[in-house]
């Protein structure tokens, strides 16, 4: 089965926002993002920028290129 970068990214987010009990709601707060763009993310509806992508790692307590680096080992 292929799951394209989109996938991948959405769900690793998503993960890690249950992992630390946020609800998007709680992500947007912390990333200063909105709660439609991270469901959008998460369902792997929309590619985040370089920049909403920092947000989203910062907001979710993990380094960019840690995040990264799970992305490309998932």
């Amino acid at each position: 089965m292929h799951i394209d970068l989109d996938e991948k990214l959405g769900r690793l987010l998503k993960d890690r926002r249950r992992s630390m009990e946020l609800t998007q709601a709680d992500l947007a707060l912390r990333s200063g993002l909105t709660s439609r763009y991270i469901r959008k993310v998460e369902n792997g509806q929309a590619s985040p920028t370089v920049n909403s992508l920092v947000k989203l790692a910062i907001a979710l307590e993990i380094k960019p290129a840690e995040l990264m680096h799970l992305l490309m080992d998932a």
